[in-house]
C-alpha cells in the first residue's frame, strides 16, 4: 500500500481520496505599455498582474471562508464547520 501526501491529521486515522488531486501549473505573461517614468503610464504589465493576483487572492479567500477557517488556522480540518480541505481548492501564489 502507497499513500500520497494528504490532509494533516491529529489523531492515527488518516483520509483518504479516491479521487486524484493534482496541482496546475500556470505560466503568466503579461504584456503592457512601457515609458519614461515622468508620465503615468496605463495599463502596464505590472498592473494587469496586480490585477490578476488581487482576483486569484479573492478566489483564495473564498475557498477558505468555505472551510470556516480563521486566520492561521491551516491544518485545523478537523473543527471545520461547512465542508472539509478535499472539497476546496487550495490556491497559493509562490511565486511572482
Amino acid at each position: 500500500l502507497a499513500l500520497d501526501e494528504g490532509l494533516a491529521s491529529t489523531t492515527n486515522t488518516m483520509d483518504v481520496f479516491y479521487g486524484e488531486r493534482l496541482p496546475w501549473w500556470i505560466d503568466v505573461t503579461a504584456k503592457g505599455p512601457t515609458g519614461h517614468g515622468s508620465r503615468f503610464i496605463e495599463n502596464t504589465a505590472v498592473e494587469q498582474l496586480l490585477e490578476l493576483t488581487k482576483k486569484a487572492l479573492a478566489f483564495r479567500q473564498g475557498q477558505k471562508d468555505q472551510l470556516g477557517m480563521k486566520e492561521h488556522e491551516n491544518c485545523t480540518h478537523a473543527v471545520l464547520k461547512q465542508k472539509q480541505l478535499g472539497d476546496v481548492i487550495s490556491l497559493n501564489i509562490t511565486t511572482l
